[in-house]
């Protein structure tokens, strides 16, 4: 039997170019079975109805019933039938299908959201964020990729303008029960550059430092799950800056990881910040800075930060100005 932890319903419709809507935990579509859906125009009105959970299948026209198995072999996929025992659809191109569509399928109005925190169109799509339903409610889908690159499971925030979500989190995976990442490292490696490196508190906030060409990377799972072996990873780098929320959580995150990254360096030459963000002006987080223009990007690296411990920054002032002799 198949892995539907691994093969979602929603992915492998996706994977073969079968368009589809969500409502209520359902997948619609139209019928592939037979000619049910031949004069409907719109997805809305098809009959073929998928269970988002286990991927069972029902026409409520013509009556066809089964699973992803069963579709699979109707479709025939061979990469499916060849060995039902075994996951057969890779998880990376799984997933990318998905997110696709969700890029794809972005409103208006989450657009607008999105770019009210400074993240434009080139920027939205060169992280495939994107908007769909999972678990009954709709999300703004944020792509998680692996330290190699490789797309490993969604981010979902949920819709800001849902006014009922009683009971649901701000942010959860889809799959559930995923593993903290380092979100975005895979692009900040890219580079030769290894003088500064800034950690920060969530995904928009590191989207947006890095738009503005402020390498940064932050923990899928918030202030508290930043890994031990992380820590070795950014040691490569001269300069470390912590950039968390201005709020208690975030102040007492910043305090325990200058503790645990200062254990790591002390023998190096590695110099820590900490970004201290204004205290006036209702200054929450990294992007309420750049939202409410209090300064540029060059302001936020030289003005904000605060020496805290490692190798110590040199006073340019303690030197004497050199007058050249005539």
């Amino acid at each position: 039997m198949l892995d539907l932890t691994t093969i979602q319903i929603a992915d492998y419709l996706c994977r073969n170019n079968i368009d589809f809507t969500e409502r209520n935990n359902e997948l619609i579509t139209w019928c592939v079975f037979n000619d049910c859906d031949k004069s409907k125009k719109s997805i809305k009105d098809g009959h073929l109805y998928f269970s988002a959970s286990n991927g069972q299948y029902h026409c409520k026209k013509c009556g066809e019933k089964g699973n992803i198995i069963t579709l699979a072999k109707f479709l025939g996929d061979n990469n499916i039938m060849n060995n039902l025992t075994t996951t057969s659809i890779n998880k990376s191109d799984n997933i990318k299908a998905l997110i696709k569509k969700c890029n794809f399928n972005i409103p208006l109005e989450i657009k607008k959201y999105l770019k009210d925190r400074m993240l434009d169109d080139t920027t939205i799509n060169d992280y495939m964020l994107g908007y769909g339903e999972f678990y009954g409610k709709k999300w703004i889908t944020i792509p998680i990729k692996d330290e190699e690159g490789k797309y490993v499971y969604l981010k979902l925030r949920r819709d800001p303008n849902d006014k009922d979500s009683t009971g649901m989190p701000k942010y959860i995976f889809y799959p559930k029960d995923q593993n903290a990442v380092l979100f975005n490292y895979d692009n900040i490696i890219k580079s030769l550059d290894r003088e500064q490196i800034f950690i920060c508190e969530g995904e928009f906030d590191c989207i947006l430092l890095n738009s503005k060409r402020i390498p940064a990377v932050t923990s899928t799972t918030g202030v508290s799950g930043f890994k031990e072996e992380w820590i070795d990873n950014i040691k490569e780098y001269s300069k470390i800056y912590i950039c968390f929320d201005n709020d208690s959580a975030g102040k007492k995150g910043a305090e325990d990881l200058i503790k645990r990254i200062e254990k790591k360096i002390i023998k190096t030459e590695n110099a820590i910040y900490q970004i201290n963000l204004p205290e006036t002006g209702n200054i929450k987080d990294v992007t309420d800075y750049f939202v409410n223009n209090i300064g540029s990007a060059d302001e936020f690296i030289s003005e904000l930060p605060v020496y805290v411990c490692g190798r110590k920054p040199i006073n340019i002032n303690q030197f004497e100005e050199l007058i050249q002799q005539r």
